[in-house]
């Protein structure tokens, strides 16, 4: 085993809403982003102090205290509170310090650096220094003690960076308090060689293997990055090649042209740019990744030189690489920085990921709904008005963790609000609209396209649903599914493909119905339920089931089925097209041809199938004529007596069918009446496959009592189409294909503000937040994460071992 093998026992940190590496892997892992972009550059928090002030003889400097704190909780997790059971005089202090001569660091006046104040404060005599070269500051420092450890000068290390700015330094002056923790950041790692860590049976989070220092290419940093990374793993003795996670940009500029089967992240994009902390936050990050041998997805934007597949789940190490991990980090005066990591000798490989892990990262949003009720008018009012304020000092993670305090204090008001935001500027701005929408006395306000609801009721909403058919897309999977597991059950019991055809019908008509019953799973679990539903030709098996019919198994195994069927059983050579004409006209530029009207979408929509030269025929008669036609992509003429062998399979499938009687109100569209309990739906089912689709009237009819409309499944062709029917209708997709959770916490935002009984919770299951008080300035110091389900990320549990001291000079 090679003496340059050091090995990582011990670490803290106190980063914005992370003030220990615990809370900076769960932000890692659920992608909380604790930082605003600052005009001009830099970054703000949120005004949370993810730990107390640090006090202790001597500590005047904010700085100090910072580091003092961060020192001393990282030799505690070592295992040596205190330093207890080290010795002295082999054991080395190496801290950056910043900002750029921001402010000195001072004690009584005399100037005195932070990694002497730690080793006096410890009683460690084995030496201590700054290191000062911009971006890159703490990496360095880990870099030199890896030096001294390989060398044999020292027997543990102390090694990390501390930022405290200028602004902090005053505000301390001025209060007499603790600083303020706005951007005051420090990381710390304790190292020791690692055959000395297993001898002693001290935990060893990651083991560095190899390290890289180049400067002077200020002009050309790619060229620094690359002779970094060259020297470390030549240290290290391994290629590249076989590292699967890397941390930091630098990798990213040392690649140039090559793309690489392995993860990118950078921390930084979870707290911001943290100076002279910013390059063992990095270290951090890696070490935590290997130590659960769990690669986290970025946060930010992918890196197109990285495989960018699986980016949005926590995955495990290639079974067939070793868990190795590479950190990186730059200077602004051209050092570049790196650092090679990976599994300690001995450590046993993980099946697979952590299921915290696979949890937290799930609980991802884009998307984030503000709920506020109360008993009247000017309290909901004033209250929005004051959230506005606060909104515009939340980072994104702040904006979770308002979402979720607001939540948490639904009280089942009769004036409610509801506001979907993708970013604090974003709630700012809807708070505020809202504010000024309801001056006038407080109307109704339904506006999904700036994401605002608004209204009193003191009754429940008549919600009325439309299942949509093949053509609603149906080839991938959304947000949605990916966000709450009843979603992503429904994908598995329906064993679909990970990639469906959007036209094959057995894919893509089994997706669709899957869509929709995983929206309407997820819907009733929010607390959202209708009265009536009506299904637009394949969507009629979805409303049949949601009636109480069939269960779900039923329904998906009859839908399989029914896309065999229509695959295999047709006659080939149809095609539909759309004419945007109402039903006379369309008929008129149909005459003469072997065609037929296969839908009744709406006023001036509708559908004409047939054999496919038909069909182009009847298409350019209307462009001539001045109407516009859309052909759809479908590979067959559904709707018309080209499908009679399809009918007919499929009635011989429905014939050894049972059905229950209907216990909801469903409309068809073969019939545009309600469904009677006592139909006989199997004749129903096969009669769809040829009868015209009569969506105009049957959605008129559902929709015409109906406070809401929704959409549950992929797209949002039927929301359209009824806008079209009825103006007025107030009417959402779910849209379950969707990257973003927008269009489904709409849905739920616009059926709380019209009285539904939601159940905020439901949002917030498995997610990663914080406690915020809305009242006041901030969430209190070091409270635990808000969760359900148990703790996300922590290390395993495990005895802490007896330990002998760690050098020769007790």
């Amino acid at each position: 085993m090679s003496a340059a093998r050091i090995a990582i026992v011990g670490m803290a940190c106190r980063y914005p809403d992370a003030d220990s590496p615990d809370r900076l892997w769960e932000n890692v892992l659920a992608g909380r982003r604790a930082f605003r972009p600052r005009p001009g550059g830099g970054r703000d928090d949120d005004g949370r102090h993810p730990a107390g002030p640090v006090t202790g003889p001597g500590a005047a400097d904010p700085a100090h205290r910072l580091a003092l704190e961060v020192a001393g909780r990282a030799l505690a997790d070592a295992g040596f509170p205190d330093a207890g059971g080290l010795a002295g005089r082999t054991t080395r202090v190496v801290v950056a310090e910043g900002p750029d001569g921001a402010h000195p660091v001072t004690v009584g006046g005399t100037a005195r650096g932070v990694a002497a104040r730690i080793g006096d404060h410890f009683g460690f005599t084995g030496g201590g220094h700054a290191v000062d070269d911009a971006w890159s500051w703490s990496l360095l420092p880990v870099v030199t003690a890896a030096e001294a450890l390989a060398a044999g000068e020292v027997d543990v290390a102390l090694a990390g960076g501390v930022d405290v700015p200028a602004a902090v330094v005053a505000d301390d002056a001025t209060t007499g308090g603790a600083p303020s923790g706005d951007e005051a950041a420090c990381g710390v790692v304790v190292l020791v060689r690692e055959r000395d860590a297993l001898d002693q049976g001290l935990r060893v989070y990651a083991t560095i293997t190899g390290w890289g220092v180049s400067s002077g290419e200020q002009d050309h940093p790619e060229v620094g990055h690359r002779v970094a990374l060259r020297r470390a793993y030549r240290r290290a003795g391994y290629d590249v090649g076989t590292v699967s996670c890397f941390q930091g940009h630098g990798v990213d500029a040392a690649l140039g042209d090559a793309r690489v089967s392995a993860a990118l992240s950078a921390v930084e994009e979870n707290i911001g740019h943290t100076r002279a902390a910013a390059g063992v936050a990095g270290l951090l990050a890696a070490a935590l990744a290997v130590f659960h041998q769990t690669i986290p997805p970025p946060t930010g934007p992918a890196s197109a030189h990285f495989d960018p597949t699986r980016d949005d789940e926590a995955r495990a190490w290639p079974a067939d690489r070793p868990v190795r991990a590479g950190v990186a980090a730059a200077g602004k005066g051209g050092t570049a920085t790196h650092v090679a990591l990976e599994l300690p000798t001995g450590a046993r490989r993980a099946a697979g990921p952590a299921r915290q892990a696979v949890t937290a990262v799930a609980g991802r949003q884009d998307a984030e709904l503000l709920l506020v009720d109360g008993p009247d008018l000017d309290a909901v009012r004033g209250r929005l008005a004051g959230l506005a304020d606060r909104a515009a000092t939340l980072t994104d993670a702040g904006l979770t963790d308002l979402a979720g305090a607001l939540a948490d204090e639904v009280s089942g008001g009769p004036v409610r609000a509801a506001v979907v935001a993708t970013s604090p500027d974003d709630a700012r701005r809807g708070l505020a609209r809202l504010v000024e929408l309801t001056g006038s006395g407080g109307t109704g306000v339904f506006r999904p396209e700036e994401g605002v609801f608004f209204d009193r009721r003191t009754t429940r909403p008549a919600i009325a649903y439309l299942f949509p058919a093949q053509g609603s897309r149906g080839g991938g999977t959304g947000a949605l599914w990916r966000r709450f597991p009843v979603a992503a059950g429904v994908l598995r019991a329906a064993g679909l493909p990970s990639r469906a055809d959007r036209t094959a019908p057995e894919d893509a008509q089994l997706r669709v119905v899957a869509g929709s019953l995983a929206a309407v799973r997820v819907l009733a679990t929010a607390g959202v339920a209708a009265r009536i539903a009506v299904g637009h030709s394949l969507g009629e098996f979805t409303a049949f089931a949601w009636a109480g019919a069939m269960g779900e198994d039923r329904l998906l195994a009859l839908v399989a089925a029914r896309g065999r069927v229509m695959a295999r059983a047709s006659d080939g050579g149809g095609a539909m097209a759309v004419l945007v004409a109402d039903p006379a006209r369309a008929t008129a530029l149909a005459h003469g041809e072997d065609v037929v009207i296969a839908g009744y979408h709406g006023p001036d929509e509708t559908v004409v199938s047939g054999p496919a030269d038909a069909v182009d025929r009847v298409c350019a008669a209307a462009a001539a004529g001045g109407v516009r036609a859309i052909r759809l992509k479908v590979p067959h003429a559904f709707h018309s007596p080209l499908v009679q062998p399809a009918a007919d399979a499929m009635g011989e499938v429905l014939a050894g069918c049972s059905f229950r009687p209907v216990r909801r109100a469903v409309v068809s569209t073969v019939t545009a009446d309600l469904v009677d309990e006592r139909a006989d739906l199997r004749a129903l089912l096969r009669d769809q496959v040829l009868a015209p689709v009569r969506f105009h009237e049957a959605a008129r009819l559902a929709v015409r009592d109906a406070d809401l409309v929704l959409e549950p499944g992929p797209g949002r062709v039927l929301t359209d189409l009824v806008r079209r029917i009825d103006p007025a209708v107030r009417a959402l997709p779910v849209d379950t294909e969707s990257p973003s959770l927008a269009p489904l916490l709409a849905a739920v935002g616009a059926a709380f503000a019209l009285g539904a009984a939601i159940e905020p919770a439901a949002l917030f299951a498995r997610r990663v937040r914080r406690p915020l008080r809305l009242d006041g300035p901030a969430a209190g110091h070091g409270a635990e994460p808000v969760r359900t389900g148990g703790h996300c990320c922590s290390p395993t549990a495990r005895p802490v071992p007896v330990r002998v001291p760690v050098g020769g000079d007790g």
